[in-house]
């Protein structure tokens, strides 16, 4: 998604655990985009669909982003077991 709608820009990609959590940060530098625009989607395998699984999994998903900034994603996951 980032590739494609950030154009490549700025795309960096970080991960860390600890005892209790993996957690996943997504950034670009792309144009940004409207968040709220997300909410009423849940279907396909965009941006909507991931924070789905996430909240599937008990994990948190945020957004940021600023039109002409580009986007954050950070998903955190607890880890299980």
């Amino acid at each position: 998604n980032a590739f494609r709608h950030a154009g490549g820009r700025g795309q960096h990609v970080t991960a860390r655990s600890d005892d209790r959590t993996i957690t996943i940060a997504i950034r670009d530098r792309g144009p940004g985009f409207e968040p709220a625009a997300l909410e009423a989607r849940i279907d396909g395998l965009g941006l909507a669909g991931l924070r789905h699984r996430v909240e599937t999994l008990n994990g948190t998903f945020e957004i940021s982003s600023v039109a002409g900034s580009g986007t954050t994603v950070l998903i955190v996951l607890p880890k299980t077991g």
